[in-house]
């Protein structure tokens, strides 16, 4: 008898999204990203660069699970 062996895929990496995405995945307006963050109503993100107006990127897993909880 032989045994099949089960291969399993490594997980992806998360994605680092920008706000463009971030708005496609949540309908939501830029300026309605960036209201909602300042409230504390959502994920900040990081930023990768100084200064005013740096480049900022979001876990696209943690927008994803941000998405099921306001939609429950």
């Amino acid at each position: 008898m032989s045994k099949a062996m089960k291969f399993e895929a490594p997980p992806l990496p998360d994605r680092m999204i920008r706000v463009r995405r971030v708005c496609e995945i949540t309908g939501l307006a830029v300026s309605t990203v960036y209201a909602k963050m300042a409230k504390g109503e959502f994920p900040k993100g990081a930023k990768y660069s100084s200064g005013k107006g740096g480049a900022r990127r979001w876990s696209e897993s943690e927008i994803l699970e941000w998405l099921a909880e306001v939609s429950l």
